[in-house]
């Protein structure tokens, strides 16, 4: 589930065991050190297992609720392995990019989402792939309340029925989590509308969290849900319970789908909280565990009292007691303004209803079941990469609706939203002529290269930091395996109806300088990228030459292997965080938002001598790049710069998302490489 799987520096997972001395396991995955970290617990002891298997911050995790195993999904490595408290594992290969996981209790089976081979596998506890099935960029997973698999998906999201994938049933949501008992289904919308899903149908809040960061289901129906600086809880009857309110950067919510407990990363202050049950006594005994970011070095976390954390409850005997029927008056939604308090927010006991139609549920499917097996390997050894070769993932589809290739326009009186304010004097770039008559319209803001700004301040490393860059023009199961100085990256995805493989080694300490490196200015950090692009952009210029490519199909090339990441958003309505990322840590992660990905393209294409622009919509970030390319472009010094854009997959250069046809734009310059002045 996106709320559990990926999200945050590390993940804490516990698994409660019943015996005299009430024995817990812990399995954490810690982003800093990039491993798995096991520990046991007894009463007051707490033990680290000094065994840490490799595991990078956003690998996709799950439990099993009964033999106390953890399954990791290795997206860069494309292996799925499960791990058990005797160090005993099995691997499955024949994976590319699995970014989700999800058990299902009543089958005891395990579901695998790829992303960059576009399927869903379940797989039974020995390995043995039970079905497996086509679908376009799966995100993930949850268990529905009608016993199926829902898959999160780009059209939102759709369950698997008799094998078969169907119509979405609810659109533009962000995350999905399925209660311990599977009778019900969260679901958080990209702008913060949550809904519930059970056998009745599906019912919504009557109020949004636009900064929700994740959603858990509880044993009793309800959730938990994260902003950026709350956990609020729901009930199973739509109400609202209470909230916990004082949190230093919480980054993820953790269910235990053992014993239902639920708990917050909170990264500002190196602790996991465990999350109150609905008649906890006390608002100041919420435990914490602390020193997660030394435990690998330290081999020990402390147990503490949250102290500073206090558990506000808005359940009241009436809006306990009120149930939730169809005939519940409507009403109207109304977001919630991040980090304010919700006490004075009403009873949720009377939500809107919407039932789920039965014709929905039994539309022609979109793409039939296939078997296949995954092999199986016990015990293996990391150096020892898996040979055979999975098949070839299908062709991204071009985008649902057709792109709009029209000039962008600007509205009179708007600010357009940038970063922080230039020095430098904008001047207003002629605009791109229209065939067809428009009404005249304002000119979009161009802001030039500052004339003091030298760029001479970014961080040297040898080759940029990539110790190691090969590109196959098919797909390959080779691998990375890190060490202690490099990070192995594995990209895989599709271009012109043929797949690609890029293997990448790239520096740890070039990307903890990056990591700990001051946020820059968008232009300043895909200056910063570039020394690293230009190793990486190699292999991808021979390809173009082996091929006899033009630089503009070149340039689409690289757009969608920016496109294709793993864990960049793939929906093109996607705005920016407060902390974006340089290409190098892009890399690593595997994706990020639409600023973090235009910084990535950018470098690679300024690495290539392409001149760009960034693109500014108002809430979003896309490039301009100039060549002899068809589609929406702005014309600035006589050169027209095409929109490109790197969230989605399937948008060529000059496709324009209609969202963004007739909207404020701001234009950045980019000095070209070799501009730097020392």
């Amino acid at each position: 589930m996106k709320s559990v799987n990926g999200i945050g520096v590390f993940t804490l997972l516990i698994v409660v065991f019943v015996t005299p001395c009430l024995a817990v396991d812990y399995w954490w995955v810690n982003g800093h050190s990039s491993v798995l970290v096991h520990a046991v617990v007894n009463d007051d002891d707490i033990q680290i297992d000094k065994h840490f298997p490799p595991a990078n911050r956003r690998s996709a995790t799950a439990i099993h609720p009964v033999d106390g195993s953890c399954w990791v999904a290795d997206t860069f490595q494309g292996r799925v392995t499960q791990y058990t408290p005797q160090h005993k594992t099995i691997s499955l290969a024949g994976f590319a990019a699995p970014v989700a996981l999800a058990f299902h209790p009543r089958t005891n089976t395990l579901w695998i989402a790829d992303a960059a081979l576009h399927f869903v596998a379940e797989v039974s506890m020995t390995g043995k792939t039970l079905q497996r099935i086509k679908i376009h960029s799966p995100q993930a997973l949850a268990i529905g309340p009608d016993g199926n698999c829902w898959v999160l998906t780009w059209r939102g999201i759709q369950p698997i029925v008799d094998g078969r994938i169907m119509p979405s049933i609810q659109k533009a949501v962000q995350y999905i989590a399925h209660t311990p008992d599977t009778t019900a289904v969260w679901s958080v919308s990209r702008k913060g509308m949550i809904s519930r899903f059970d056998s009745n149908g599906m019912q919504r809040l009557p109020f949004a969290l636009p900064d929700c960061r994740g959603v858990v289901g509880t044993p009793d129906g309800g959730c938990w849900l994260l902003t950026s600086r709350q956990a609020i809880r729901i009930s199973g009857q739509m109400a609202l319970v209470g909230e916990i309110a004082g949190f230093d950067w919480p980054k993820a919510l953790i269910a235990q789908p053992t014993d239902g407990s639920v708990w917050v990363i909170d990264s500002g202050y190196d602790r996991t909280v465990r999350l109150p049950e609905r008649d906890t006594p006390s608002a100041n005994s919420l435990a914490a565990l602390t020193g997660w970011g030394a435990v690998v070095r330290n081999g020990t976390v402390k147990r503490e009292v949250a102290v500073d954390l206090h558990w506000e409850s808005f359940l009241t005997p009436e809006t306990e007691a009120s149930p939730l029927t169809a005939e519940s008056p409507q009403q109207e939604a109304s977001p919630a303004p991040a980090g304010e308090p919700l006490p004075e927010m009403p009873s949720l006991s009377n939500p809107e209803i919407i039932p789920i139609l039965d014709e929905e549920m039994s539309l022609t499917p979109e793409m039939p079941l296939e078997e296949a097996e995954p092999e199986i390997v016990e015990n293996p050894a990391p150096e020892a990469p898996a040979l055979e070769e999975p098949e070839a993932p299908n062709a991204p589809p071009t985008p649902e609706a057709a792109p709009q290739l029209t000039q962008p326009t600007a509205e009179e009186g708007d600010t357009p939203m940038p970063e922080t304010a230039p020095q430098a004097e904008p001047e207003a770039p002629a605009l791109l002529p229209t065939p067809e008559e428009t009404p005249e319209s304002p000119q979009p803001t161009i802001v030039r290269i500052p004339p003091d700004e030298t760029f001479a301040h970014i961080p040297e490393f040898p080759n940029g930091g990539i110790t190691f860059v090969k590109l196959y023009d098919a797909l390959s199961q080779q691998r990375i395996k890190n060490t202690e100085q490099t990070l192995g990256r594995r990209f895989i995805w599709n271009f012109d109806g043929e797949s690609y493989t890029l293997l990448l080694g790239l520096s740890i300490e070039a990307y903890n300088t990056y990591s700990n490196r001051a946020r820059e200015k968008w232009v300043q950090m895909v200056m910063e990228g570039t020394p690293a692009a230009m190793e990486l952009v190699k292999p991808m210029q021979e390809l173009a030459q082996k091929n006899g490519w033009a630089r503009e199909k070149l340039a689409n090339f690289v757009l969608s292997f920016v496109q294709s990441l793993p864990y960049t958003a793939d929906d093109v309505a996607t705005g920016y965080d407060e902390f974006k990322m340089y290409a190098f840590e892009t890399l690593v992660a595997g994706g990020g938002d639409c600023e973090d990905t235009v910084i990535l393209a950018a470098s690679l294409l300024l690495a290539l001598n392409y001149d760009l622009m960034l693109l500014n919509p108002k809430g979003h970030l896309a490039f301009g790049v100039v060549g002899d390319f068809s589609g929406a472009y702005f014309e600035h010094n006589d050169k027209r710069y095409f929109y490109s854009e790197t969230t989605g997959t399937g948008w060529s250069i000059g496709d324009i998302p209609d969202m963004y046809a007739s909207v404020p734009v701001t234009l950045y310059e980019v000095p070209q490489w070799g501009f730097r002045k020392e």
